[in-house]
């Protein structure tokens, strides 16, 4: 299937040790503590100098100069992080200092800031790696199988312990979300915007396998049997991904995740002018999206429609976190109070009033608000725009690839589950679902400026 004068072990094992690198990190409780966050922030520096060094070091450096704004926007948020550390941000050092001795800052905390810098400074690494990975179709393409194994690996794997016990990850009782499918994670939530991806992808995967065209098959069952056939994987990585999705009874990340396969098939059907789907391949997504739903609805129909009456409730708790955090932003709007000190920002504006909403709460529950409190206007700014550019690039790349055109709509939506799960929810916040974003992306913007470099069928 792939040309072999490329496949040498080193090209093999930088594919497969990307998934590896990133589906560890999720089993890893989705690496979110400070501990685990920076020794997989470590090996993502690791891995990507590794590849670099070794085999990525012209794909790298194209993308390098052709995405000069790219990387001028991402130093110039690390110069802004690492002003934090200073006093030297416009309003001065954060005005707490002033009631300690020794030297003052814009950040809160010294430690938690360094420790998103470091965080950050991984996923630019990642993204870059995802880029220079996508240089060539060839490793793309061995990319997306990898990756739908692990994807149908992991549900399948979280659908079976979820099973065997509701309420206990890895032998040890949750603390929360008993009852409810969180996968490797300590949120079910954030379990709910990994799976809720993983469909998008599988989903995209089964589009193009019904797509797949062979003119050396001779006969149209035999074309029928290439397609069932490449078809199956994803399948099965659909329908563990759904049920999981929907036994996580996470409401937003439901209602985003199908609204995105919408979107994709959709998309898929109706823009693809150069190629258009006979009525068949329709009736066939169409099966298959209703045999998912009709055995999540089976499986976990009244777990998540129970939580779906309690909306009321969650939406004027959420109200009550989204104004007190906008108000710790606008005390510093410019410079921020410190990337990653969400928990002592949280601490400091509770009160009598708010304490029931805000106690337990690991995270603003909207990344824009939290970028804003954390980072201020001078990096959340530059951070919006730096996203808003890659996923600029990857729609405008839709255009221009005919065979990967399929799995560069699958990336652009899966930022919409992100990105949409996200503002309503705990999501990005988690470092291995940053990291997993910012690997898609990266192969998303590769693929999009890449050329083809393969004549094998699609």
């Amino acid at each position: 299937m792939f040309v072999k004068e490329f496949w040498t072990i080193r090209g093999w094992g930088f594919v497969v040790g990307a998934c590896v690198f990133i589906f560890a990190a999720h089993m890893f409780y989705g690496a979110n503590t400070n501990a685990l966050s920076m020794i997989f922030a470590a090996a993502a520096y690791i891995l990507c100098g590794l590849a670099f060094a070794l085999t990525f070091r012209v794909e790298s450096n194209e993308f390098l100069v052709r995405h000069r704004v790219l990387m001028l926007l991402f130093l110039f948020i690390l110069v802004a992080g690492f002003l934090q550390l200073t006093p030297f941000g416009i309003g001065g050092p954060h005005p707490l200092w002033l009631n300690l001795d020794g030297p003052s800052a814009v950040t809160l905390d010294r430690d938690a800031t360094q420790r998103a810098l470091r965080h950050f400074g991984a996923v630019g690494a990642v993204f870059l790696f995802g880029a220079a990975l996508a240089a060539d179709s060839r490793r793309a393409r061995l990319f997306f199988q990898v990756l739908m194994i692990a994807i149908a690996a992991y549900s399948i794997w979280a659908f079976a312990a979820f099973m065997l016990d509701t309420g206990a990850l890895y032998g040890v009782e949750r603390p929360y979300h008993r009852g409810r499918l969180a996968a490797s994670f300590l949120s079910a939530n954030s379990a709910a915007t990994l799976f809720g991806t993983f469909g998008v992808l599988a989903m995209a995967e089964i589009l193009q396998a019904l797509r797949y065209r062979d003119g050396r098959a001779a006969t149209r069952a035999a074309i029928i049997e290439i397609r069932l056939r490449r078809a199956a994987l994803p399948v099965i990585a659909l329908a563990f991904a759904m049920t999981c999705l929907a036994l996580t009874a996470s409401r937003a990340g439901i209602a985003v995740s199908g609204a995105a396969l919408l979107i994709l098939i959709g998309w898929e059907l109706l823009g693809n002018n150069h190629r258009r789907l006979s009525w068949r391949v329709p009736a066939a997504v169409a099966a298959i999206s209703a045999g998912a739903l009709l055995t999540v609805t089976m499986l976990s129909g009244e777990l998540a429609v129970s939580r779906f009456g309690e909306i009321e409730t969650t939406l004027s708790g959420r109200t009550q976190l989204f104004e007190a955090h906008w108000g710790a932003f606008k005390q510093a709007p410019w410079s921020g109070q410190g990337l990653g000190t969400f928990h002592v920002i949280n601490q400091l504006i509770q009160t009598s009033n708010n304490w029931q909403n805000l106690n337990f709460s690991g995270a603003t529950h909207n990344v824009f608000i939290q970028a804003l409190e954390e980072g201020g206007v001078l990096i959340a700014l530059p951070l919006f725009a730096l996203v808003g550019l890659i996923l600029i690039q990857i729609f405008y790349g839709i255009g221009r690839r005919r065979r990967m055109a399929g799995r560069l709509r699958a990336i652009l939506i899966f930022g919409f589950v992100v990105i949409g799960h996200g503002t309503v929810d705990y999501a990005l916040e988690v470092p291995s679902i940053a990291l997993y974003w910012a690997l898609l992306l990266g192969v998303g913007a590769g693929l999009a400026v890449a050329r083809s470099k393969s004549r094998s069928p699609r």
